[in-house]
């Protein structure tokens, strides 16, 4: 890039995160959540995309793919003076192995 005398040029590249991505001024990012504290609901922390903590109340119920939104958490928007959201994408974590009596509860519960 070449500009008239006095100009100061900056040219930045941004890196993708292996734990963010974004998306306009909101950041998404995947909430790994085991399946008996979906079921049951339990308070997690979570890291926001400027290395503060948040704790996050996963709700009683919480489904597979669910979002949930932490307003205010996403890239500053200048233009607007505010900032996006952080959007917390829940993936179910299953256990690798079913055990007997694992079945025998599950089997009690729903059926």
């Amino acid at each position: 890039m070449k500009g008239e005398p006095g100009d100061f040029v900056i040219k930045i590249i941004v890196e993708n995160d292996k734990n963010f991505r974004r998306d306009g001024y909101d950041i998404y990012s995947i909430l790994p959540v085991s399946l008996s504290d979906a079921l049951l609901g339990i308070e997690v922390e979570v890291k926001t995309l400027y290395g503060e903590s948040q704790y996050v109340q996963i709700e009683s119920g919480t489904t597979h793919k669910q979002i949930i939104t932490l307003p205010g958490k996403g890239i500053f928007n200048s233009a607007r003076q505010q900032y996006g959201n952080h959007h917390l994408k829940v993936y179910l974590e299953m256990p690798d192995k079913v055990t007997k009596e694992m079945e025998d509860i599950v089997k009690e519960c729903f059926q």
